[in-house]
């Protein structure tokens, strides 16, 4: 619902978790704050036309095209910052399912490093 939000204009308040922090990043489409009401006043400062600028940027064409290029460079031997890296940073070295409670699969091990690297 973020991406059709940002479609309309409107800015994305949200909690700083996953998924609103995949979309929002570093771009100035969103506040994302623990406090959601401090999120919400600050969102309205925001420009509702980079909001529109952003989600019409992100067709099924540039996932895939983004996507396909992911592909060629990991099947060229290149690897992707998931794949660097599958040391748990309590046992650098070992490689072994993480027992922490953030990882509960592989897909979760490497997006709470990707957020905490």
């Amino acid at each position: 619902m973020q991406l059709e939000a940002l479609a309309s204009g409107v800015p994305v308040a949200a909690f700083p978790v996953t998924g609103p922090k995949d979309v929002i990043g570093d771009h100035p489409i969103g506040v994302l704050h623990e406090d959601l009401r401090r999120a919400c006043m600050e969102a309205l400062q925001i420009s509702c036309g980079a909001c529109r600028k952003f989600a019409l940027a992100c067709s099924w064409e540039n996932s895939a095209r983004q996507f396909l290029d992911h592909v060629r460079k990991v099947a060229a031997g290149g690897s992707t910052r998931a794949r660097d890296s599958d040391d748990h940073p309590d046992s650098p070295g070992i490689r072994r399912p993480c027992q922490k409670s953030h990882c509960k699969s592989p897909l979760n091990h490497r997006l709470w490093q990707r957020d905490h690297s």
